[in-house]
């Protein structure tokens, strides 16, 4: 018995002061806070390319808007920002007309 593990203990390869293993939390660390700050810069670059397109900067020129516009900015936001609240609120929303119609048609009854 001893005998195998003296040969388990010689074909295992244990780390020595010169092959220290690599320290992951410092790199884990980093590779979350680079992909954080590249997901904001690439974000904010499209927002800032939005609000050139568009050139809506303050009420006066909100007034102006028109539907097609404001039918894009709708598109976008649903698109890129905020996909999956605006899948659930479609969702909710067709769900509360079912529920009423289906409420309509037993209450005639």
């Amino acid at each position: 018995m001893s005998n195998i593990i003296a040969k388990l203990s010689q074909s295992i390869p244990f780390p020595t002061d010169s092959q220290k293993p690599l320290p992951w939390a410092p790199i884990i660390a980093s590779a979350v806070f680079s992909y954080a700050a590249l997901c904001s810069v690439l974000r904010f670059q499209r927002r800032n390319a939005m609000q050139k397109k568009f050139n809506y900067a303050d009420e006066a020129s909100l007034s102006k808007m028109t539907n097609v516009d404001a039918q894009a900015i709708i598109e976008y936001l649903a698109e890129l920002e905020f996909p999956l609240m605006y899948e659930k609120s479609l969702q909710f929303a067709l769900f509360k007309v079912s529920v009423v119609h289906i409420t309509y048609i037993i209450g005639s009854d």
